[in-house]
């Protein structure tokens, strides 16, 4: 069984207008959220990797098996047969296979699990409480334990605030937040209801603020769309091919779509318009390659020479 929570609940996308920078992008999202009214639990998005840890008869297991081939996910495990109490089933972010926390890892040399939830704790299943009482009952135990005192644990807890204020002071609130996490490196914050049970499966209890990056690529062409729905439309363009000048010579590094369907028809009508132009792209993450992750089509810039996108 997986026990694996996904995040469904609505944030709302602002348009994208020419010289918002990615703050002005982040910060329109926080003022069209129309949720501010509820009491939330805000924790940090830790950027890693979504993780259950089962511990049973004195041993700890990740609930998925494919992990067994990473070793320093195996010698992980190890650190919470001295952390949970039997019984028990507890819910993070391994910090593992992401640039962020691949730094701190090589920093302090070990990855880390950072909790966020409960599910069940020693022997009692607990994932129908509300979420800040599992929270509050994790955050008492993580406090008695040995990895409290340490300036990096190999088993840490969620950077977390309660929100139980005015909607005006709840949006300020994890504002402030956000910035202060995204500013240090981290990737951003979810709110939780918090009368909120676990959920196996997606949830819209819960709502992500990620941080939002831009980056100038060029346009070196289109790929094909197959589906039915865009060809008899006329609009056969899946997404653009996007490259960057890498020691002076330019080189496609990734694709990039997330555009509607009035660029698509533009794009497959007059498509030598637009190739060698450059083109802006915001998304979540750009990794060492210069790909952006989840990167969706922006604009077009007539501002920008094509050599000066680069690595």
């Amino acid at each position: 069984m997986s026990y694996a929570m996904s995040i469904r609940g609505f944030v709302p996308t602002p348009e994208f207008k020419d010289g918002m920078t990615s703050k002005d992008f982040v910060n329109e999202m926080f003022n069209l959220f129309s949720e501010w009214n509820n009491v939330f639990l805000c924790q940090e998005k830790v950027d890693g990797w979504h993780g259950i840890v089962i511990k049973e008869n004195g041993v700890s297991r990740w609930d998925t098996e494919v992990w067994s081939k990473y070793s320093a996910l195996i010698d992980m495990l190890k650190y919470f047969n001295d952390f949970l109490p039997d019984d028990s089933i507890v819910a993070g972010e391994v910090g593992y296979g992401t640039e962020y926390e691949t730094a701190l890892a090589l920093q302090y040399g070990y990855h880390r699990f950072t909790c966020f939830d409960l599910i069940k704790f020693n022997g009692e299943l607990v994932k129908d409480l509300p979420v800040i009482e599992r929270f509050n009952i994790l955050k008492s135990y993580w406090e008695k334990s040995q990895y409290a005192s340490q300036i990096h644990p190999r088993i840490d807890i969620i950077k977390n605030i309660i929100l139980d204020g005015s909607a005006d002071e709840n949006r300020e609130s994890a504002r402030k937040m956000f910035w202060n996490i995204v500013d240090n490196g981290g990737e951003g914050i979810i709110l939780k209801k918090v009368n909120s049970k676990y959920y196996f499966g997606p949830t819209c209890d819960a709502y992500k603020f990620k941080k939002y990056l831009t980056k100038d690529y060029v346009c070196m062409g289109f790929v094909e769309s197959n589906a039915p729905t865009y060809v008899n439309a006329g609009m056969p363009v899946a997404s653009i091919k996007c490259g960057l000048y890498i020691n002076g010579k330019l080189q496609y590094v990734m694709q990039t779509s997330g555009f509607p369907f009035h660029w698509r028809k533009e794009f497959a009508e007059n498509p030598n318009k637009y190739i060698g132009k450059v083109l802006e792209v915001g998304g979540y993450e750009i990794f060492k390659s210069g790909a952006m992750r989840h990167s969706m089509f922006l604009r077009f810039r007539d501002d920008r020479k094509p050599e000066d996108c680069t690595l």
